[in-house]
């Protein structure tokens, strides 16, 4: 009967040990499930943000650029200087996001719409063409939205 008893106490020990075991296993499972996701919601956040400081910049850029007649060399740059670094800082963030691989050998990619969307309103700017700069941030933000709905992963 002693033995029947221990392994009844045995089999309940071992028993407890891999219910417990199974537990820990999903909890780790879920935590990591937490912090991918959670990475991913941080990374979608900074490029939304990105995303709103470059446009934002850019419409700044064509309001100087409306009344730039009326300023003196020194005085536009010295207005304009700070929305320039603020358009390169938030540019530069945003390529460092992208997949280049997708931007200069996938077109039809989600990165190159978006990254060709930003070069035209580049070029238009460049160009002195303020109003389709504008309407060019509209096209910003349209091809941003799939890079901000997928996993995360630039």
């Amino acid at each position: 009967m002693n033995e029947v008893a221990n392994s009844i106490i045995a089999y309940g020990a071992i028993s407890a040990a891999v219910i417990a075991g199974f537990f820990s296993f999903l909890n780790l499972i879920s935590n990591k499930e937490n912090a991918v996701s959670d990475s991913r919601q941080k990374w979608r956040n900074e490029f939304r943000a990105e995303i709103s400081r470059l446009t934002a910049a850019i419409h700044e850029l064509v309001r100087i650029e409306e009344h730039s007649k009326t300023l003196s060399e020194k005085v536009y740059i010295e207005v304009a200087k700070e929305t320039y670094k603020d358009a390169r800082e938030s540019l530069t963030n945003i390529q460092l996001r992208l997949n280049p691989e997708h931007v200069k050998r996938k077109p039809e990619s989600m990165e190159a719409k978006l990254w060709n969307a930003i070069s035209k309103s580049r070029t238009d700017f460049a160009k002195g063409d303020l109003a389709a700069t504008v309407v060019d941030c509209d096209k910003i933000r349209e091809e941003a939205a799939p890079l901000l709905k997928m996993s995360g992963s630039g």
